[in-house]
C-alpha cells in the first residue's frame, strides 16, 4: 500500500463498514507477523462471515438458543482440537493459523448444530484476544455480568479460565471396521 499508487484504505472505513473485530481478525489472518503481506480488502469478507457464523452458533431464529445439554463427542473433538492449536499457535505467534482453526470449529460446530454451553463458552474465552467485542458481547448474551477479562475464576480480577485440551478426546470413531478375510485388510487374529 502506498499512496503513490493510489491504494491506501483507511481502517476507520473499514471499521465502519465490518466492525473493528473483523479487521483485526483479517490482519491477523494475512499471515505470519513477521512478513510482509499484500493488502487486499476483498478477503476481508471472509473473516467477516467467519464472525457471523460464530454469532449464530449462539442463535436460532435471532433468539439466544444456548442450551445445558452435555456435548455429545464430535463436538468436545472439535473444541479441544481448537483450544489445542490456538494455545499453541498464540505461544508462536502464529495468529493466522488460530483464526483458521476457529474458521474450521465454527464450520464443524454449525455442521453439527451444537448451541450447547460447554462448548461455546471456553470457545468464546479462546476467541477474546482475537475478537475482543464480539467474545464480551457474547459472554454477556450467555448470562455473565462480568467482562471475560475480568471474570474471577478463584482468584479476584483475574480473566476468564483458559480451558486446557485435554489428550482425552474421544475418537473419531469407537466402532471397530468391518472385516474382510484374505486380504490386506483383515482383521487382527487373536494368537
Amino acid at each position: 500500500m502506498s499512496k503513490s499508487k493510489l491504494n491506501v484504505f483507511n481502517p476507520d472505513d473499514i471499521i465502519e463498514k465490518y466492525g473493528a473485530d473483523t479487521l483485526r481478525l483479517y490482519e491477523m489472518f494475512l499471515g505470519p507477523l513477521e512478513q510482509s503481506k499484500p493488502w487486499d480488502t476483498h478477503g476481508i469478507e471472509g473473516t467477516s462471515r467467519f464472525l457471523k457464523k460464530f454469532w449464530n452458533l449462539f442463535f436460532e431464529s435471532d433468539v439466544i438458543s444456548v442450551s445445558e445439554e452435555a456435548p455429545t463427542d464430535a463436538e468436545q473433538k472439535v473444541l479441544h482440537a481448537t483450544l489445542k492449536k490456538v494455545t499453541e499457535d498464540i505461544g508462536k505467534m502464529s495468529f493466522n493459523t488460530s483464526v483458521a482453526q476457529f474458521m474450521i470449529a465454527a464450520n464443524e460446530l454449525g455442521a453439527l448444530k451444537c448451541h450447547k454451553r460447554d462448548i461455546l463458552e471456553p470457545l468464546t474465552i479462546a476467541l477474546a484476544p482475537f475478537a475482543p467485542h464480539i467474545a464480551e458481547e457474547l459472554w454477556s448474551l450467555l448470562g455473565h455480568s462480568d467482562s471475560i477479562t475480568t471474570r474471577p475464576n478463584g482468584h479476584s480480577g483475574m480473566p476468564a479460565s483458559w480451558r486446557k485440551a485435554t489428550s482425552a478426546i474421544p475418537s473419531a470413531s469407537t466402532e471397530r471396521p468391518a472385516c474382510s478375510w484374505n486380504s490386506p485388510w483383515s482383521c487382527p487374529r487373536k494368537r
